[in-house]
C-alpha cells in the first residue's frame, strides 16, 4: 500500500503538533507542582513558576490552578490589585466548567476577604453570597461565619447574630468545635460591644472550655476587653496578661499591649503603663492610639524626672509613626479594590466582543476560502478537460 508524500508530510506534521503540545503541558505541570512545593516558604518562587504555568496556556485546570497560587501568594504578600486580578481570571476560567463547586467555594471567599479588609462591604457581601450557592455543608459554616463578622464589622449586630447563629448551628452538625469556638468568640465580642456583658462573658468561657489553644488567646483578649468597657480595669487586666502570654504574633500582642496600658493609665499605674506602650510602639506604630496613649500617660505622671527622661524617646515614636502610617496609607481603599473590579468586568466584556467579532470574521474567512477553492478547482478542472479534448482531437487528425 502506497503512502503519497503529501499525505505523510502532514501527518508528520500532526505528530509532531501532538508531541510539542504534550511538552507544553507537562511543563505546565511541573511549574505547578514546583509552585506548591514553595507555598508559603518562598513566595516569589510561587509566583514566578505559576506565571511561567500560564504562560504555557495549556489546560483550563491548570490555568485555574497556576491563576489561584499568584492570587493567594500576593494576598499574602498585601499585593492586593495583582490578588484580585488572579481570583477573577480563576473565577473566569472556573465557571467555564463549573465542575470543581469547591474551587469556585473558595475563590469566591478569598475574594470577598480581600473587599472586606478594605471596607467595600457590599462586593465583599456579594462574593460571600457567591460562595454561599457554590458551598457544601462542610465550607458553608465557614461563610457563615465571615458574613457574620462582616455585618459586625457594620455594626449591624442583629444581622450578625443572625448569620453567627446559622454558622454555630452548622458547625455543631458537623461536630466541628474548633468553628464552634471561632463563632462564640466572635459572639463574644459582639454582646461586649451591646453592653450584654454576662452573655458575652458566658460565650467566651465556653471557647476557653473546648480548650482549642489557636482561640484561647482571643477568649480571653476578649473578656479582658469586655471588662474593660465595662471600666472594669482591675479586672481587666488578668485576662489581657493571660492573652498576652498565649500570643505569638507581634500584631496581635501589640493589641493586647494597648489594652493593658490603657487599663494601666487609668488605675494610675503610669510606670507599668509606660512600660506596656512602649513595648507596643516598638512593635507595630501605625495606629493612632499609640502617640495618643503615650501622651495621656506622660501627663498623669507624677515623676516630672522620670518624663523628662520619655520626651525624647516620645518624639522618635512619633517620628516613626508618622513614617509607618504614610506607608499603611499607601494600600488599596474600598474604592481602588471597587475600581479593579470592576475594570476587569469590562475589560472582559471587551474580550467578549472583540472574541464575537474575531469569530465572525473567521467564519466569513472560511466561506471565501471555500468558495475560492471550488472555483479554483473548477477552473482547473474545466482547463484540464479542454486539454484533454485538444488531444483528443488532435491524435484522431493524426
Amino acid at each position: 500500500m502506497k503512502i503519497k508524500l503529501p499525505r505523510l508530510f502532514f501527518l508528520f506534521l500532526l505528530m509532531c503538533t501532538v508531541w510539542s503540545c504534550k511538552q507544553e503541558n507537562q511543563k505546565s505541570i511541573n511549574s505547578i507542582q514546583v509552585a506548591n512545593q514553595h507555598l508559603g516558604t518562598h513566595p516569589d518562587s510561587v509566583i514566578y513558576y505559576g506565571l511561567q504555568a500560564i504562560a504555557y496556556n495549556t489546560s483550563d485546570n491548570d490555568l485555574i490552578d497556576a491563576h489561584f497560587l499568584i492570587a493567594y501568594t500576593s494576598r499574602k504578600q498585601k499585593k492586593y490589585a495583582e490578588a484580585i486580578n488572579h481570583y477573577l481570571e480563576a473565577i473566569l476560567l472556573s465557571n467555564k466548567k463549573k465542575e470543581n463547586l469547591p474551587q469556585l467555594t473558595s475563590l469566591h471567599k478569598n475574594l470577598g476577604f480581600i473587599f472586606e479588609i478594605h471596607k467595600n462591604y457590599a462586593l465583599a457581601e456579594e462574593q460571600y453570597q457567591m460562595a454561599l450557592n457554590y458551598s457544601n455543608d462542610k465550607s458553608k459554616a465557614g461563610i457563615l461565619y465571615n458574613l457574620s463578622g462582616l455585618y459586625h464589622d457594620q455594626e449591624n449586630f442583629e444581622k450578625a447574630i443572625e448569620f453567627g447563629n446559622n454558622a454555630f448551628a452548622l458547625a455543631e452538625k458537623n461536630e466541628n468545635k474548633s468553628r464552634q469556638a471561632r463563632t462564640l468568640n466572635l459572639f463574644g465580642l459582639i454582646k461586649s460591644e451591646q453592653g450584654l456583658f454576662l452573655e458575652s462573658r458566658e460565650a467566651l468561657e465556653q471557647v476557653i472550655g473546648f480548650g482549642i489553644p489557636k482561640y484561647m488567646a482571643k477568649a480571653n483578649h476578649n473578656l479582658g476587653n469586655s471588662y474593660l468597657i465595662e471600666k472594669k480595669y482591675a479586672e481587666a487586666i488578668p485576662y489581657f496578661q493571660k492573652a498576652l502570654a498565649l500570643k505569638s504574633k507581634p500584631k496581635d500582642q501589640f493589641i493586647t499591649l494597648m489594652d493593658l496600658g490603657e487599663c494601666e493609665i487609668e488605675l494610675g499605674n503610669h510606670e507599668s503603663a509606660l512600660a506596656y506602650l512602649h513595648r507596643a510602639e516598638s512593635m507595630y506604630a501605625s495606629v493612632d492610639a499609640i502617640p495618643k496613649h503615650l501622651e495621656k500617660a506622660y501627663m498623669l505622671s507624677e515623676q516630672p524626672a522620670k518624663r523628662n527622661q520619655y520626651d525624647a524617646q516620645h518624639e522618635a515614636a512619633l517620628e516613626t509613626f508618622i513614617d509607618r502610617k504614610e506607608k499603611h496609607n499607601n494600600q488599596l481603599s474600598a474604592g481602588n479594590v471597587g475600581s479593579i473590579y470592576h475594570n476587569f468586568n469590562k475589560k472582559q466584556e471587551v474580550k467578549k466582543d472583540l472574541s464575537n467579532r474575531n469569530l465572525a470574521i473567521l467564519a466569513i474567512s472560511i466561506v471565501l476560502t471555500v468558495i475560492l477553492t471550488w472555483f479554483a478547482l473548477n477552473t482547473v478542472r474545466s482547463y484540464l478537460s479542454k486539454k484533454r479534448v485538444v488531444e483528443e482531437i488532435k491524435r484522431f487528425e493524426s
